[in-house]
């Protein structure tokens, strides 16, 4: 029920609505969930990654499970758009000098 003494414009009570960083009752129940869940099956990180070495599973299955193990071990990489200066259009002379250092890199890369 709305409160009779507060209209429209008013500032907020002090000290009203949720404060930072507490956990909304969702959140707890999801969280205990999964804590339930852990503590009857394991920790499922460790079941993606022994589905994901095992050699008698499907390559595919392999294939998915360590996509979805890898995620939490290594950022997710984003692309990357490489502009000329000032943001203007690489000129084609200079994408065939950036591959070619880029390919003269991961030549020394591969030598050590």
């Amino acid at each position: 029920m709305a409160n009779p003494n507060w209209t429209k414009g008013m500032p907020r009570v002090a000290n009203s609505g949720m404060k930072k960083g507490q956990v909304t009752k969702r959140v707890a129940d999801t969280q205990e969930t999964f804590q339930k869940i852990v503590d009857t099956y394991g920790d499922p990180l460790l079941a993606l990654a022994e589905m994901a070495f095992n050699p008698a599973n499907d390559v595919n299955v392999r294939h998915s499970s360590l996509k979805e193990v890898s995620k939490y071990g290594y950022a997710q990489r984003r692309a990357v758009e490489i502009s000329g200066p000032d943001g203007s259009p690489l000129a084609i002379d200079m994408r065939l000098q950036l591959i070619g250092q880029i390919t003269e890199a991961f030549e020394k890369l591969a030598t050590k």
